[in-house]
């Protein structure tokens, strides 16, 4: 069986080359240019952990095809995963046109003398995948739904930094259909006949609950988060131990997840978008989402008392620059979409503090291109390859992304390296407590979930 996946980007190539992996050809159509001549020499225009190497390890073994022109894979497909972006060129939450070009494109290439399952695995709003159900039958009159094709939602729910793994290993799927189809139920066990063996949980649903599924569990995660950050404050103001906190509360069956960590504030392409989008749907439903725009506003909150401390400490010791240690909103990404970063790094523009910043993942301009350019522009924002560089003869040191990369440097030589303030130490404050306060005793050590203050005693 060959399989064709519109789109390219992060949303394609992650299904394609799993395909690949389950013994499936894959044909990859984007309308890019660039990018498909970038996949063509075994990369992308993201950064995903071992991505570039299984690219390159279907492309020689004849498995994986790239084009700019969907219609060199149709005719051989019986399965058409649309997986191309959904984000606007301006910005916008949500632009579907990209996908009903797919569709119409699709459309032009249904017979009658075969079957193709359609599946929808870009996030959309609830109720696009009638609407597209609609389209077809109107494009394809002669066409019946069950018997030549049908359409059907399989969302996706992986994560950055550890998607491949996500797609192979999931929770469970997610399967949305108009109505039931036995045809469509043959095609989606034999492609995912690998993960169903793993007795991996598969639901079959309506369209409107697949849809509604993918962003309520980005709402779910972004209130975990939320609700978190503001309990960190209260650590904060209680004289509790943050770490030592949330062990305890990640140690409960009911709490704990993957999502229960520290955190500067909600970032990347997909959390702050899916909210948004999923706080539109309810109110054009007449549905207050109160909780979830609670989580919003706390958010916003939470940025800025990420920026307030550092600008306090800048304030306090008359500084004149800053280094910023990770511009991404989490490692093993390149994703710096919406990140507390750089939100920071505005702020401290806004201010004319000068800002040094280094990040493993831009390092020798790789992924430069993600930078944005009021950023890039800025006579006071300056992106270096060497993390020593950005620190060198800075007033502070601001520990924004857990990059692995950023633990393991000789910061007694950056200690070295940089202005010495009160009490003749450099300042390194850490907001995901990367280190321990007795290893970094070269420096004003300031965690996250502490911050100076005369009338409290410190960490011991």
């Amino acid at each position: 069986m060959q399989i064709t996946v519109i789109g390219g980007g992060y949303v394609g190539i992650i299904p394609a080359v799993c395909f690949c992996e389950f013994g499936f050809e894959v044909g990859v159509a984007d309308i890019s240019e660039e990018k498909t001549e970038r996949l063509r020499n075994n990369s992308t225009d993201i950064f995903e952990p071992g991505l570039d190497a299984v690219i390159k390890k279907f492309q020689q073994s004849g498995q994986l095809k790239f084009s700019t022109d969907s219609s060199d894979f149709f005719n051989d497909s019986s399965v058409i995963v649309v997986a191309v972006q959904t984000i606007g060129e301006k910005g916008e939450d949500c632009d579907l046109s990209y996908l009903y070009d797919a569709i119409n494109d699709i459309c032009a290439s249904l017979k009658n003398d075969r079957y193709v399952a359609i599946i929808i695995r870009t996030a959309v709003p609830v109720g696009t995948c009638t609407a597209i159900s609609k389209n077809i039958k109107s494009l394809c009159p002669d066409l019946v739904q069950g018997e030549h094709y049908d359409v059907i939602a399989i969302p996706g729910f992986g994560t950055e930094g550890s998607a491949l793994h996500d797609f192979m290993y999931p929770d469970r799927i997610v399967v949305g259909m108009e109505q039931d189809s036995k045809k469509a139920r043959k095609v989606i066990d034999e492609i995912y006949k690998t993960i169903i063996n793993a007795d991996v949980p598969f639901i079959y649903t309506n369209f409107e609950t697949a849809e509604l599924v993918r962003y309520a569990t980005t709402g779910f995660i972004v209130i975990k988060i939320a609700f978190l950050s503001e309990l960190i404050n209260l650590c904060e103001r209680a004289g509790a131990n943050v770490d030592e906190f949330i062990q305890s509360i990640a140690l409960d069956s009911k709490i704990g997840g993957k999502s229960l960590g520290l955190s500067s504030g909600i970032g990347g392409a997909t959390y702050p978008r899916f909210v948004r989008i999923l706080e539109r749907t309810a109110s054009s439903f007449g549905v207050d989402l109160k909780v979830l725009r609670g989580a919003l506003e706390s958010n916003e909150a939470r940025l800025l008392g990420v920026f307030n401390k550092i600008y306090e400490k800048i304030l306090n010791t008359s500084a004149k620059s800053v280094c910023i240690f990770g511009l991404t909103y989490k490692p093993k990404t390149s994703d710096i979409k919406e990140s507390p970063s750089v939100y920071v790094i505005k702020k401290l523009l806004e201010k004319n503090i000068k800002v040094y910043c280094y990040d493993p993942i831009f390092v020798q301009n790789l992924n430069a291109q993600f930078i944005p350019e009021y950023l890039k522009s800025n006579e006071n924002f300056t992106l270096t390859n060497s993390p020593y560089e950005a620190a060198s003869q800075r007033d502070i040191l601001v520990v924004m992304t857990e990059w692995m990369e950023i633990r393991s440097l000789d910061y007694q030589k950056i200690s070295e390296t940089m202005n010495k303030k009160e009490p003749n130490k450099p300042i390194l404050i850490d907001f995901k407590n990367m280190f321990s306060p007795s290893e970094m005793k070269d420096f004003e050590y300031i965690p996250q979930g502490m911050f100076p203050d005369p009338n409290k005693p410190t960490f011991p």
